[in-house]
């Protein structure tokens, strides 16, 4: 639900938009790299991880590991390259 909510606010808010002044971040349900990814690739700014710390405390470092492979794999050098990708 917050990733469908997240790309209509992204594609309906000029604003919110990559490249728009007002930065979106990426709230609910982000417990690995590929939910950061995901909530990225819709337009997030950034991303938010809650619950999935209490879970597994490398969570974090597991999330920056994966999203760095990633980006290397696909050749994205930058995070603000990434955002929004799944819209273009």
């Amino acid at each position: 639900l917050a990733l469908r909510v997240l790309r209509d606010v992204v594609l309906s808010v000029p604003e919110c938009a990559p490249g728009g002044s007002v930065p979106v971040v990426g709230v609910g349900g982000i417990a690995c790299w590929q939910d950061a990814v995901e909530f990225l690739m819709t337009g997030a700014s950034a991303v938010q991880v809650g619950a999935a710390v209490f879970a597994n405390p490398c969570v974090f470092r597991e999330i920056l590991s994966g999203l760095s492979r990633f980006m290397d794999r696909k050749g994205y050098s930058t995070v603000a390259a990434l955002r929004g990708a799944a819209l273009r």
